[in-house]
C-alpha cells in the first residue's frame, strides 16, 4: 500500500460559541486551499491537484457545523465532537468529527481525525504501475483558534 501525506498551513475559519460553554450557540467554519497541500514531491502535487482533486474545479474544501459534544477530560483539555456537512471535490457529505481542543492562553488548539473513502465524494482511487493507494483519505488536523471578541 503506498502511503504519503498531503500537508499545508492554509486553513482558515472559524469557531463561535457564547461564554465559557463550547456547545452554547456554536458555530463553525472551516475551510482549506487545496492548492496548497504539498507531498514533498512537486509532480506528485500536480497529479494529485490536476487528475484527482481537480482543484481548478474545487479549490477549496470546507466544514460546516456545530459542537455537539464538550466533555472536559483534564483541566487543560476537552474531548469534543462536530457534526456537520463537509464539501470535498463538489460533494457535500454530513459528517461527524472526534477530536480535541486545549484551552491555551489566547484561544485553543484544535486536534482531529477522521476518515474520508474517496469514492464517496467522487474522487478517483489513482493507480500507480505497482502500487496500489488507499481508498480512505485519513485526514488530520492541528490548528489553532485565536480569541477574539464578537463585534
Amino acid at each position: 500500500m503506498e502511503d504519503f501525506e498531503g500537508v499545508t498551513d492554509k486553513i482558515d475559519g472559524y469557531l463561535f460559541f457564547e461564554g465559557d460553554n463550547l456547545l452554547q450557540g456554536s458555530e463553525m467554519y472551516f475551510e482549506v486551499d487545496l492548492n496548497s497541500l504539498d507531498t514533498g514531491i512537486g509532480l506528485r502535487n500536480t497529479h494529485m491537484r490536476e487528475n484527482y482533486l481537480e482543484t481548478e474545479k474545487f479549490p477549496f474544501t470546507h466544514f460546516t457545523g456545530k459542537l455537539t459534544k464538550a466533555d472536559k477530560t483534564t483541566e487543560n483539555s476537552y474531548q469534543v465532537s462536530a457534526q456537520g456537512k463537509i464539501f470535498i471535490h463538489g460533494v457535500e457529505q454530513e459528517i461527524t468529527v472526534d477530536g480535541t481542543m486545549n484551552p491555551l492562553t489566547d484561544g485553543y488548539q484544535v486536534q482531529a481525525k477522521f476518515i474520508a473513502p474517496l469514492t464517496d465524494y467522487k474522487i478517483k482511487v489513482p493507480q500507480i504501475m505497482f502500487f496500489k493507494i488507499d481508498e480512505n483519505m485519513r485526514v488530520e488536523v492541528n490548528f489553532y483558534l485565536i480569541k477574539t471578541e464578537k463585534k
